[in-house]
């Protein structure tokens, strides 16, 4: 197995930017990661790259990691769209990693991007609340965020951790 380093990192500001689209608003990243590299890093240097997002801003783009690499500048690298609902950035960073270690490249992108802002707010919530399983999350009247809520309330539980290092920062970061 090969060594992995993480070499440059980039991101935009958080918010919500009706006027910027998602190729911009990852090219801004793009360029930040590669810029944060020593001496900077060559767009074209990139051999695979892997791209995590959930909503897209409701866009419908089937060839969704391509078209971020090519705002990029990154043309040539091989390109996937991980979406694996809020872990979809954590998983493209696992699979470059892996693509890393195996040998089979040399420089990996791994990146996330999410524009929900794109659907009015009301269609937003709709989205996200009827994201989660059918069977068990759904028909339980619970989403994501109740999800993570019932799994913070149980750590709580079993470790005695206080509300507080939830919510302010304070105390030790929850195990």
């Amino acid at each position: 197995m090969v060594d992995v380093a993480v070499i440059g990192v980039g991101q935009t500001r958080y918010g919500m930017f009706p006027e910027r689209t998602l190729k911009d608003l990852f090219h801004e990243a793009a360029v930040n990661a590669l810029n944060d590299v020593d001496k900077g890093l060559d767009p074209q240097d990139v051999e695979e790259a892997f791209i995590g997002t959930l909503s897209t801003g409701g866009a419908q783009l089937g060839n969704f990691a391509p078209l971020m690499m090519e705002a990029a500048g990154m043309v040539g690298a091989s390109a996937r769209h991980i979406e694996n609902a809020c872990a979809s950035s954590g998983f493209a960073m696992r699979d470059a990693v892996a693509a890393i270690a195996s040998g089979r490249t040399n420089i990996a992108v791994a990146g996330g991007i999410e524009k929900m802002s794109d659907l009015p707010r009301e269609k937003n919530r709709l989205w996200l609340g009827i994201s989660g399983d059918v069977e068990w999350e759904r028909l339980a009247g619970t989403n994501f965020a109740g999800i993570y809520a019932m799994m913070a309330r149980r750590h709580m539980h079993e470790y005695g951790t206080e509300e507080e290092a939830y919510n302010d920062g304070g105390g030790e970061e929850p195990q």
